[in-house]
């Protein structure tokens, strides 16, 4: 009894801290992060592109909806629309700082997928124009 009491505390223990088995999400989860340092933009072009991973850790098949960039200045190239659970992308991201002052510029576009806890994830693109 006293084995299987310290067994049950050391799966509780472990699942507490992240240590046991990958869990999946049930349904659909889109994993993505949602700040990217562009780093420096140094001219005469001030354009740079950058590839941002994205990965399905749910049990369902995940559709990228759209992705909708907030300025003219960011164009983005989606490479996989339909993710099955374990499956992965890239979302390619372009921004152009040639129309942009002299400073450090947080550019933000939008994921919208069938991921019902976040149906819209905002990415930050961060860059600094030199």
């Amino acid at each position: 009894m006293k084995q299987l009491f310290l067994v049950l505390a050391a799966c509780l223990f472990l699942s507490a801290c992240g240590l046991s088995r990958d869990k999946k999400v049930k349904g659909p989860h889109l994993e993505i992060a949602t700040r990217v340092d562009m780093g420096d933009f140094e001219g005469p072009r001030f354009k740079k592109f950058t590839k941002i991973p994205y990965q399905n850790t749910g049990t369902d098949t995940l559709y990228i909806q759209s992705c909708m960039p907030s300025c003219e200045c960011v164009e983005l190239v989606v490479s996989d629309e339909v993710i099955p659970p374990g499956g992965s992308g890239t979302i390619t991201a372009y921004l152009d700082l040639t129309e942009k002052p002299l400073h450090t510029v947080e550019q933000p576009f939008f994921v919208l997928s069938n991921d019902p806890e976040h149906h819209q994830i905002d990415v930050i693109l961060v860059g600094t124009k030199k």
